[in-house]
């Protein structure tokens, strides 16, 4: 069974509001998660795991956008939380 990325409707209401060539970069760089956490794969990604009330939870730093998202394993699911610039997400 493949890993699932589900986007949450915070996180869709913020791309569908930004221009198509950001669009296609945040998707390129959701798959090429999927792909590291499927394969293991030495992808370079910029992730790093949070600490306080965001605990259990990763960010994703694409310039200067952040992805924060959270790992289920038991369904094999990759749920994509919040998106938006820096300031905005944490």
């Amino acid at each position: 069974m493949d890993w699932q990325v589900k986007i949450n409707k915070t996180a869709k209401k913020y791309l569908d509001k930004i221009e198509p060539k950001r669009k296609e970069h945040l998707s390129i760089q959701i798959k090429e998660l999927k792909n590291w956490i499927e394969n293991r794969s030495q992808v370079a990604l910029d992730i790093k795991a949070l600490k306080g009330p965001w605990e259990g939870k990763f960010r994703l730093r694409i310039g200067n956008l952040r992805l924060i998202f959270e790992i289920i394993l038991v369904e094999r699911e990759i749920r994509v939380l919040y998106i938006g610039p820096r300031g905005d997400v944490y």
